[in-house]
């Protein structure tokens, strides 16, 4: 354990940028329970259970789609309070993180997204088959981004039971477009082919869907090719 990087992503809150400092103050952690390929995961926030000593130490990296090439500013400091994890982080000047901040500034670029290892999960209930764990944590970064990785802020999210009709090609049945028998109520499903569509990974998310494999993992494997 503490080898995986995971991620959850928040909303920024504009109204609080600090634009001659190039600050801005934010929320990157909560006790939200977050879906997981081995069930839900909750933060602690018990003082003793998180690892602030990188993030509070005015070091750590403001990165652009967690991408660690790409630095545009610096999480100048950190801390616990209450059940979230509160952190004021300052862009840099240079041309790419000007770009980036003034996306902050206009509402282009909503949400931030923390990069954290899980250093001990604790079993605290199962309930319908679904294991909640407690877990202790190190954040290590905090990104700008696009693309949510958080369940909780979903990307292209159902509404309704509408039938699903993107149009794609399916290598391994192009006799049948087996897209339109899935109902947006699947709401894993459907993120991962709307994900897939927007940033160039259709034909994984047809496999991702078709093995039945987790969300998260998907999410990640987007964010890699956002990297990119």
């Amino acid at each position: 354990m503490g080898n995986e990087i995971f991620y959850r992503t928040y909303d920024l809150d504009r109204r609080k940028i600090d634009e001659k400092r190039r600050t801005v103050p934010l929320a990157f952690s909560s006790e939200e329970p977050c879906r997981r390929w081995f069930g839900d995961e909750i933060l602690s926030h018990d003082p003793a259970d998180v690892d602030m000593s990188f993030l509070s130490a005015g070091k750590a990296p403001l990165l652009k789609d967690h991408d660690a090439d790409c630095q545009i500013g610096v999480v100048q400091s950190a801390r616990l309070e209450g059940d979230k994890g509160r952190a004021v982080v300052r862009f840099s000047k240079r041309p790419e993180a000007e770009d980036e901040f003034q996306d902050v500034i206009d509402g282009i670029r909503t949400c931030v997204s923390v990069g954290y290892y899980v250093t001990e999960r604790k079993l605290v209930r199962e309930q319908d088959g679904v294991k909640t764990y407690r877990c202790k944590w190190c954040p290590v970064e905090i990104s700008t981004t696009s693309i949510p990785a958080d369940q909780t802020v979903g990307v292209g999210r159902s509404k309704g039971n509408k039938k699903m009709t993107i149009e794609v090609n399916d290598p391994g049945k192009r006799e049948e477009n087996i897209l339109n028998k899935w109902n947006q109520s699947d709401a894993d499903k459907l993120e991962m082919l709307e994900i897939g569509k927007r940033v160039g990974l259709m034909d994984e998310a047809i496999a991702f869907v078709r093995d039945r494999r987790p969300l998260e993992a998907f999410r990640e494997l987007a964010m890699n090719k956002l990297a990119e």
